[in-house]
């Protein structure tokens, strides 16, 4: 999920040219055994790329 956050704001970004700010709504309680990430981090030949996901 996150990756594919980041891909999304990318797009929004490129095509509005304004600046995206991604929130995830969770409609029905994760289960115990799920995971809930509060950013993304990516590194490839020494380009990074970085995004957080504010818990609220």
């Amino acid at each position: 999920m996150p990756r594919r956050m980041r891909a999304y704001a990318g797009l929004a970004e490129e095509k509005y040219q304004k600046p995206v700010y991604p929130v995830l709504i969770n409609i029905l309680q994760p289960s115990e055994k799920t995971e809930i990430v509060n950013c993304y981090e990516s590194e490839f030949l020494n380009l990074k790329a970085y995004q957080d996901y504010p818990c609220y």
